[in-house]
């Protein structure tokens, strides 16, 4: 988790093919908490950041 006191956010790792289930249960989980619908995204790996020039 992080940005925890401003509402947060969760960084998952997952394989490729699992992260529609992952996507999924935390969806159905935060609607069993009576909570809104989460924001979810998925994001790709590249390379850091490094001086241009």
């Amino acid at each position: 988790m992080t940005g925890g006191g401003f509402g947060g956010s969760a960084i998952v790792l997952a394989e490729a093919a699992e992260a529609d289930a992952v996507a999924g249960a935390v969806t159905k989980a935060f609607a069993a908490a009576g909570h809104a619908a989460p924001g979810i995204f998925a994001a790709v790996p590249s390379a850091g950041a490094r001086r241009l020039g």
